[in-house]
């Protein structure tokens, strides 16, 4: 799947929710799989409240998040 920074996380969830929450989790986006996510967010957005680069969580995101 193609996974850039303004790929909103309900395109994500949509497709793997356990790969994307394993994803986020493993960032600190989330801290558990029975976390919340708000969806409307975008993969930059997520990352820049952890102070982590976009494209870093965008290329993980793209290599785990799989029909």
């Amino acid at each position: 799947m193609e996974v850039a920074a303004d790929t909103k996380l309900d395109e994500l969830l949509k497709v793997n929710k356990d790969a994307t929450m394993g994803v986020l989790a493993k960032f600190g986006v989330i801290h558990c799989m029975s976390c919340e996510v708000d969806g409307e967010k975008t993969v930059a957005e997520v990352a820049a409240e952890k102070g982590l680069p976009a494209e870093i969580v965008a290329r993980s995101l793209a290599a785990e998040v799989k029909p």
